[in-house]
């Protein structure tokens, strides 16, 4: 309780502070798409048609903004505690969320901030997968993945190894023996189909929205 409530006042206290929130030129450009519902490639669609989805709740930047606050703060939060489970400790590895060299960075709306912030959050939620022996928080954590991995186009430097390390949590989630490959193959093998099954439907979704 008092790291989840540490947690909900960091998310309230950013908003907070850097209200209003500060966009570049390639953020204003995704913002106008999102309005105008026509894609380009230029950017990665999916996190225009997102915000084409928040606009319509919290008009502007204010949803995007809230949405990537979020997410960085609960999975710096969902970190804390898979590390320690000491009430204090937690609360210390949260408030370093607000080292200045990274704190300062929340106050942007642009596809960087929401990438580190959607695998910081999936790569938390793969931890905690594993630990509870839940699937659904794996798949949850892949999602997130490859939502993180369609965020930028460069994306996938950070993803593949992610999905990588998913593999070896699925096998312990779901042990599979096949004549002839090690434990360490098999991890390898699952996380390779895991990410090329996120890339295919990726591109399949990203060429779905795209129109332009």
């Amino acid at each position: 309780l008092p790291l989840l409530l540490v947690v909900i006042a960091c998310i309230a206290l950013t908003i907070f502070i850097f209200q209003p929130r500060y966009l570049n030129a390639d953020a204003v450009d995704q913002l106008s798409q999102a309005r105008s519902g026509q894609y380009s490639d230029w950017h990665p669609p999916v996190m225009s048609w997102v915000w084409s989805l928040l606009d319509k709740i919290a008009p502007g930047a204010l949803g995007m903004f809230i949405l990537q606050v979020i997410l960085f703060w609960s999975g710096l939060g969902l970190l804390a505690a898979f590390v320690t489970p000491k009430p204090f400790n937690q609360i210390l590895i949260v408030l370093l969320g607000f080292y200045p060299p990274l704190f300062m960075l929340l106050s942007a709306v642009i596809k960087d901030i929401l990438m580190a912030a959607v695998f910081l959050f999936g790569f938390a939620t793969l931890l905690w997968a594993g630990r509870l022996r839940s699937l659904t928080l794996f798949f949850l954590s892949l999602f997130l993945i490859m939502f993180g991995m369609l965020t930028r186009h460069n994306a996938i430097l950070i993803a593949a190894p992610l999905f990588l390390y998913a593999g070896f949590i699925f096998l312990d989630l779901k042990p599979i023996k096949i004549a002839h490959l090690t434990p360490l193959w098999l991890g390898l093998t699952s996380g390779v189909f895991f990410f090329a099954l996120a890339f295919l439907l990726g591109r399949a979704c990203s060429g779905s929205i795209t129109k332009i």
